[in-house]
């Protein structure tokens, strides 16, 4: 009997994960979210380690581990703006003490440095927020705008790509994304918001629609060049291999990591 094709490994993963998300994502405590975004912090600061930490040991992937799920937990759960920032200190001295100890390659010793940074800020802080917006009053209808503005608009460039690209978006990053692709899913993205307004957010407004969801989109979609330009600089095809079918955590959530920071933003500061 052969091997599953991609697509096939690709519907049993969702088939397993997607309802675990919903149900996290929609139960009524926020505890379970924080737990599984905790999780895939540390999975998404692994892969970061992996690609971009040359020939990185255990340690170095146990230290951006520990130092992402650090200060996305500190984002979350202290009450003061500064202790999450003492706490990022903290791991800053940690990872330059770290380096300077057990430094192997003298050579290479800058590159593990911004490595274990980069998985340190890159999944520590923006997964915080994806954390955050459950903690929001109806907290659940804002993960849920938050997902289907970027699955959704991600899925209208796909398929507005295929039909009509016919201009390069960003050639030397992502060679298949288009400026027609780009505008389909921002055209998909604001149905997602209008969906909102109508259905089970309706707090939003319109004017949250143009000025809450348009933003997120395109940080959105800014998110996905960026997650491809970091394997492109380092050669590899996918962040990781944890997803059969789908790659790594980051190809997964990497729209998502850029846009929910406004996202939160803009509900705290005019919605909220």
């Amino acid at each position: 009997m052969g091997k599953p094709g991609n697509l096939t490994l690709r519907v049993v993963t969702a088939a397993v994960l997607v309802p675990i998300v919903l149900l996290l994502m929609l139960w009524h405590r926020h505890e379970g979210w924080f737990s599984l975004v905790a999780l895939v912090t540390a999975i998404g600061a692994s892969e970061v380690v992996n690609m971009a930490v040359p020939s990185p040991r255990p340690w170095d992937k146990l230290l951006g581990v520990v130092g992402a799920v650090a200060v996305m937990a500190s984002i979350y759960w202290l009450p003061s703006g500064l202790d999450a920032i003492m706490v990022l200190a903290g791991v800053v001295l940690g990872v330059w003490l770290s380096v300077m100890l057990r430094p192997g390659s003298i050579q290479e010793a800058g590159a593990r440095v911004s490595g274990l940074f980069t998985a340190v800020l890159y999944a520590g802080v923006l997964f915080a927020f994806v954390a955050l917006l459950k903690r929001l009053p109806q907290g659940w209808k804002w993960l849920v705008l938050l997902a289907s503005v970027i699955w959704l608009g991600d899925t209208g460039a796909y398929f507005t790509g295929r039909a009509f690209g016919k201009h390069k978006l960003y050639p030397t990053v992502s060679p298949k994304k288009t400026w027609e692709g780009a505008f389909g899913g921002l055209v998909s993205s604001l149905a997602a918001g209008a969906v909102a307004v109508l259905w089970y957010l309706p707090e939003l407004h319109w004017m949250g629609v143009l000025f809450g969801v348009v933003p997120a989109a395109v940080f959105g979609q800014a998110g996905d060049l960026c997650e491809s330009l970091i394997k492109r600089a380092y050669g590899v095809k996918d962040s990781g291999r944890i997803l059969p079918g789908h790659g790594g955590i980051l190809d997964r959530v990497d729209a998502l990591l850029f846009a929910a920071p406004y996202l939160y933003f803009y509900a705290t500061r005019f919605v909220v």
